[in-house]
């Protein structure tokens, strides 16, 4: 088993009674079956290995490896992980995660990139967005040096999207969606008390971590916003791209 969190599979040579790696798997792509007794199935997403230990304690601990290893990785995962277990993982001074800070510094340093007619709005290539999605997960080196010039841009918004709906809850919370369902429905009220009191809710109900995240995104996206002359993404169509992935229903 490597450090790198891969499995390796092996096969006894026949011809000269070694053994060998036959191929690499990633930890969290390799399903576990318990055939019984001394017995256990590997298996990938191309083959089925089934393997024999020679006692019921050398399969526990072929097991329990194997779930230190698949604890460990999980342990760097950013999509699909609590935002406030990111923040603590990472310690990082401004309580933004790197995956958002990695990307937005990206787009600001690009202005041109950001005058795209419909940034975050066109879809960008899925194979982009799931290698970019892999490396943010895996973390290290490769996160750390990631050259982001190599993407489509409209691959990295997407990859950008995707954390934040990934989220096991929104960054507004989950309490939050009915009131402001409630407020926007209310046509008695003026747009500017409106505003004034969704941003008392958003204080009053979001976490300070979530916050930070908040505001250091929705700084980004009114610059974004002010380009909309070129890239037509009003504040209007980025709150209709953006609003579902911030806020959602605890219901559904």
């Amino acid at each position: 088993i490597a450090k790198s969190a891969k499995v390796h599979r092996v096969r006894k040579d026949l011809n000269d009674d070694k053994m060998k790696v036959e191929e690499q798997v990633e930890i969290g792509r390799l399903n576990i079956v318990d055939s019984g007794d001394v017995n256990i199935e590997l298996q990938t997403p191309t083959k089925s290995y089934k393997v024999s230990m020679k006692t019921i304690d050398d399969k526990k601990d072929f097991l329990g490896a194997l779930n230190i290893l698949a604890e460990e990785k999980n342990r760097r995962k950013v999509f699909g992980v609590p935002i406030i277990d990111t923040v603590i993982r990472e310690e990082r001074k401004n309580g933004v995660p790197y995956i958002v800070e990695k990307i937005i510094e990206y787009l600001r340093s690009r202005p041109n990139d950001l005058l795209q007619s419909g940034i975050f709005r066109v879809a960008g290539k899925k194979t982009e967005i799931d290698e970019l999605k892999d490396i943010f997960d895996k973390g290290g080196e490769d996160a750390l040096n990631l050259d982001l010039s190599k993407y489509s841009t409209f691959s990295i918004c997407d990859t950008l999207k995707l954390y934040f709906r990934m989220l096991p809850e929104p960054v507004l919370g989950l309490t939050l969606y009915n009131p402001f369902v409630e407020l926007m429905r209310d046509e008695n009220l003026d747009e500017s008390v409106q505003v004034e009191r969704a941003r008392n809710l958003i204080i009053s109900w979001t976490p300070p971590f979530a916050l930070k995240v908040l505001r250091y995104l929705l700084k980004f996206l009114q610059l974004v916003a002010s380009m909309s002359h070129e890239n037509m993404m009003t504040t209007s169509n980025l709150s209709i791209v953006f609003g579902p992935t911030l806020l959602w229903s605890e219901v559904n």
